[in-house]
């Protein structure tokens, strides 16, 4: 296994690491890592999971985004950075031509679970198989009331929904038109810091483009652990999409 670190941007979170397998590659894995959008958290929370990809002989491309705390924040800014590092495949390819016609996944966790559906709503000039979604906030208005990671939405969106109900409008995937790909859910049933009715919630609104796979036993921080049960429902969610209604 090789790691890489590659920039998108010119700012100090503009970058993200590439991994490739020692052997041919059965597809590209972008990750996108939890942490309520904070910059206490960054891409190595998923690490171990990366790095276990690899092991499988997938392509990762784990991505850093800029998030609140840091200087000159503007809420625009985790949103444009996701969109461009999966854009940012296109040059990847290039470079590395083993990596080209094979399938390419969206994998979020939690905050990241919620950029990574957030993007089947974009125009990317990658071809996505399949955007899933690991315990994801997918209703930012709900997570603004509940109080979702203390203050976290407030935060990422520099306001309330009050405030910037536009805001709330454009980034909240709930709300928004789907890009007909395939979406899929997994969420653990005893998830501590959000609840598993939201993905419900979300599932019932797009029942015809989502799938939700619930875990028993299962919380939060389990789908950051390569050696948990949640990272092999994980893994044999990387196939081709069946074909979309």
């Amino acid at each position: 296994m090789i790691r890489h670190t590659i920039h998108y941007g010119k700012s100090a979170s503009q970058f993200g690491h590439l991994y490739l397998p020692e052997t041919t590659s059965r597809g590209i894995v972008c990750l996108l890592h939890g942490g309520f959008w904070k910059s206490a958290y960054g891409l190595d929370q998923f690490d171990g999971i990366a790095a276990a990809l690899a092991g499988l002989n997938y392509c990762v491309w784990n991505i850093e985004y800029r998030r609140t705390g840091e200087p000159a924040y503007f809420w625009e800014d985790p949103f444009t950075d996701v969109k461009n590092a999966i854009n940012k495949l296109a040059d990847i390819v290039k470079i590395h031509d083993s990596l080209n016609r094979i399938p390419v996944f969206v994998v979020g966790h939690s905050a990241g679970g919620h950029l990574a559906l957030w993007l089947n709503s974009q125009e990317l000039k990658a071809d996505i198989q399949k955007f899933i979604a690991l315990s994801p906030i997918l209703d930012l208005e709900t997570a603004f009331y509940e109080n979702s990671g203390n203050g976290s939405v407030e935060n990422l969106l520099q306001g309330s929904p009050n405030d910037f109900p536009e805001r709330y409008q454009v980034t909240s995937p709930i709300r928004l038109s789907r890009k007909m790909k395939r979406e899929e859910i997994i969420h653990g049933k005893l998830d501590e810091y959000i609840p598993a009715d939201w993905s419900r919630r979300y599932h019932q609104h797009y029942p015809n483009h989502s799938d939700l796979i619930e875990i028993e036993n299962c919380g939060h921080m389990e789908f950051i652990d390569p050696d948990s049960p949640a990272f092999e429902v994980l893994t044999s969610r990387l196939v081709l999409n069946r074909q979309e209604p």
